[in-house]
């Protein structure tokens, strides 16, 4: 009974408790609500609580964006690193070496290598074509 007046003291029947306790915290309750000085102590209170929920909330957004710029510069050289793959892959084939010797010294798989091959392959072909492909 004492937590459900703890819980929502505004909504609890304190003149049907049965227990004395309740009693007195609600009327120290009401006496004190009364007081200048409490009420000073309660605003108070309620604004150092706002600035320790509004420092968390910063403290945390903080933390979000540098995991999100972490993420973003992670994303960032992952594509730069195929980018720059692919260009050598590229090169290479321009320059006729075998696609396996191009994997050898890549470190590129040779499935990939020959799925770029032929992603350059119909690149050209189509640009040859005017556009319309083979």
């Amino acid at each position: 009974e004492i937590l459900e007046y703890i819980d929502k003291p505004d909504n609890y029947p304190v003149r049907q408790s049965g227990i004395e306790l309740i009693k007195r915290i609600d009327n120290a309750v009401k006496v004190n609500r009364q007081s200048p000085e409490w009420r000073r102590r309660y605003m108070m209170y309620q604004l150092h609580v706002m600035d320790i929920r509004r420092e968390a909330e910063l403290a945390g957004e903080r933390r979000g964006e540098k995991r999100g710029e972490e993420r973003g510069e992670k994303r960032g050289e992952r594509r730069g690193e195929r980018k720059a793959r692919r260009a050598v892959i590229e090169t290479m084939m321009k320059l006729t070496l075998p696609v396996e010797e191009i994997a050898k010294y890549t470190g590129v798989p040779l499935e990939e290598v020959l799925r770029i091959k032929r992603e350059e392959e119909d690149r050209v072909g189509t640009a040859l074509d005017g556009g319309e492909g083979i």
